[in-house]
């Protein structure tokens, strides 16, 4: 049986502009490949980021680092907070080549929504 693959647009200011915050932030959530699905998974049609936190201290760690990145892009206030600050060295050493590409292409492209 041949299972269907899905496509997610790619985060970007065009789909900021022309979709709004949440899907600006699902499209960054699943251009990480450990995350992708995840709100799907859990049901959520809207992003909650204290939900979306608690939830990830169930994953595994390069998964919790990239949860943690998506909050901080989020809502920046998180950065500064010691429980919830993204160390990048960490997650990089953590991530394979396709989570660190997500994350690198962000960082080529900044938004925060």
């Amino acid at each position: 049986m041949k299972s269907e693959s899905v496509t997610y647009p790619a985060p970007s200011k065009a789909l900021l502009h022309s979709a709004g915050n949440h899907a600006y932030i699902l499209a960054l959530i699943n251009s990480f490949p450990c995350l992708r699905g995840k709100l799907q998974q859990l049901g959520w049609t809207k992003f909650d980021v204290e939900r979306w936190l608690e939830f990830a201290q169930l994953w595994s760690s390069g998964e919790r680092k990239a949860a943690l990145f998506i909050a901080c892009v989020w809502d920046p206030s998180y950065a500064s907070k010691p429980e919830t600050t993204f160390n990048v060295i960490s997650a990089c050493g953590t991530w394979g080549d396709d989570n660190r590409a997500a994350f690198l292409a962000w960082v080529a492209s900044p938004i925060w929504p």
